[in-house]
């Protein structure tokens, strides 16, 4: 086998190369890291709530799932925390996640119900994972990108920011606003509750893109052995 390299094109080939492998390895990086996450996430606090929500304030928080736009629209909490065989805990700031809005900028217009606390069972958590490449927050407008409990406490003023948490309902409301008519409502599994599973990209998601990283890396190939055996430069024998 004779194999003369073009240089020019090998030199094109290298850096091509080692980006796409990058990708490639990297997002399998992610699929096996979402893969082994565990069904309950560590440190969450499963709690029953008591009080009432402030209604003239709500935070929202923007996020992606199943493919659609929502805002979770976060309401914070007068009242108390209780996990099961424990003393409520009444000094820390809880933003109560009250619906999933579906729409892509939140509707201030559109009146959200008020969940009926007592019925409810909740999940805290003070931080869901971080997602790659999202938008900065703007607090001034309470719009939040990145869910974190502590620094949405610390942007309202609010005490013992370093206890803050989000709290999760189980079971929860997508409104979809319909132009000229009620918005549409649907009770759904809240994917929210489980912050060890969810997530803006699922695990197969993430399969899909190294195996494209990874194909395009070999057409890359492919197409430079070719050009080199048109030219006469790689010859098998």
């Amino acid at each position: 086998m004779t194999f003369k390299p073009m240089p020019v094109l090998t030199l094109l080939l290298l850096p091509g190369l080692v980006v796409l492998l990058w990708l490639g390895t990297w997002q399998w990086g992610r699929y096996q890291y979402k893969t082994s996450l565990p069904e309950t996430v560590a440190g969450a606090e499963i709690t029953k709530l008591s009080g009432e929500l402030k209604l003239d304030e709500v935070f929202w928080l923007y996020t992606t799932f199943d493919g659609q736009s929502l805002w979770r629209s976060y309401r914070l909490l007068e009242g108390c925390t209780q996990a099961p065989d424990a003393e409520p805990v009444c000094d820390r700031p809880v933003f109560v996640d009250t619906a999933l809005l579906a729409s892509i900028e939140p509707d201030l217009e559109i009146a959200l119900a008020v969940p009926d606390l007592a019925s409810e069972t909740y999940v805290l958590i003070d931080q869901f994972p971080g997602g790659f490449l999202r938008p900065t927050d703007n607090p001034d407008q309470r719009k939040w990108y990145t869910p974190n409990a502590i620094r949405m406490a610390e942007a309202a003023g609010l005490n013992n920011t370093g206890a803050a948490v989000l709290a999760e309902p189980q079971m929860i409301d997508v409104v979809t606003p319909i132009s000229n008519s009620e918005p549409r409502l649907q009770t759904i599994d809240n994917p929210y509750a489980n912050p060890a599973k969810i997530d803006d990209l699922p695990p197969a998601r993430h399969l899909g893109y190294a195996l494209t990283w990874y194909g395009l890396a070999l057409a890359m190939i492919g197409v430079y052995l070719a050009f080199h055996i048109a030219r006469g430069r790689l010859r098998f024998r």
